[in-house]
């Protein structure tokens, strides 16, 4: 029997209350549905954030690495500043960072140089083999977000950025302007220029000489090229956009004993317009707050 055919047998007086009582069941039900899909949905939610392939490395192992003779320690710190600041992963999806620091696993992940990650003394020397497996399905440069949450929950790091202002080296156009030639745009291959893509040397010479050349360089790139070369903080204050074709030879004429590198690239950049003037250098970094030299067991 259904609820309205019972309320036809009874007094119209309980009619009235039936329906108050009816009513109020009505909203009950109404209500604890909402309140069970608002709940269902809550965990909908929060299963599809937990499988989320986007944050998280699939496997990772985070181990003290060995110590390493003396010579090649030395030739990997020389060499780091250099390195391509991307991955390189194994098989498509496997990322290895061998004997690094903690201090530079942070500026990879930030994607900055290691001189503009402040920590606490004591944490350059420890030096980690970190191997990762990246989701299948991941998305491109996923690995950066990946890192830095694999920092969080290994290392317990917290950190904040900051942009410090400190001496360092402006490059400036000269009085007389500039005399670079624009970059030729057909020339440029798909995957981007590569010398001035890494700002790095494009081949040695010796005795501390050495050449740049670059078909495409902008001169933030120049300026981290120069930066890096001479071990000073250099900015590009020349306001000039776009790519140029750019070549250095600070090669002396004859002997490169006593070579002033710093007055050898004044006068490659003086042929090119540009100089180098003494001032103040906005320097973004990344301040560690806490962080363990400890991570957490694999």
């Amino acid at each position: 029997m259904t609820l309205a055919s019972v309320s036809m047998l009874l007094p119209r007086r309980e009619c009235a209350e039936d329906y108050s009582l009816r009513t109020i069941a009505r909203c009950t039900l109404i209500i604890g549905g909402l309140i069970a899909w608002t709940l269902f949905a809550g965990v909908l939610i929060g299963v599809c954030s937990a499988a989320s392939p986007d944050t998280v490395f699939e496997v990772a192992s985070v181990k003290r690495a060995a110590p390493l003779p003396q010579q090649q320690l030395f030739l990997r710190e020389l060499t780091w500043e250099y390195m391509d600041p991307g991955f390189h992963l194994v098989h498509g999806r496997t990322l290895r960072l061998g004997s690094i620091t903690l201090p530079q696993l942070i500026a990879r992940a930030y994607r900055v140089r290691t001189r503009q990650v402040i920590v606490p003394k004591g944490f350059n020397s420890e030096k980690y083999d970190i191997e990762a497996r990246l989701p299948e399905g991941a998305p491109k440069d996923g690995e950066y977000e990946m890192l830095k949450n694999l920092l969080a929950d290994r290392f317990a790091l917290r950190v904040h950025a900051e942009t410090r202002n400190e001496s360092g080296l402006q490059l400036v156009v000269r009085a007389g302007g500039s005399h670079l030639k624009a970059a030729d745009p057909a020339t440029k291959r798909k995957e981007g220029d590569v010398e001035s893509l890494l700002a790095r040397k494009r081949e040695p010479m010796a005795r501390g000489a050495g050449y740049f050349q670059s078909g495409h360089c902008s001169m933030a790139k120049l300026a981290d090229y120069l930066s890096l070369t001479l071990k000073m903080l250099i900015a590009d204050h020349t306001g000039l956009s776009g790519e140029y074709e750019v070549a250095l030879d600070i090669a002396p004429q004859e002997d490169a004993d006593g070579l002033d590198r710093p007055a050898r690239f004044v006068q490659a950049l003086r042929k090119l317009g540009l100089d180098l003037k003494k001032g103040e250098v906005a320097l973004d970094v990344v301040v560690v707050d806490s962080a363990s030299r400890t991570p957490t067991p694999n």
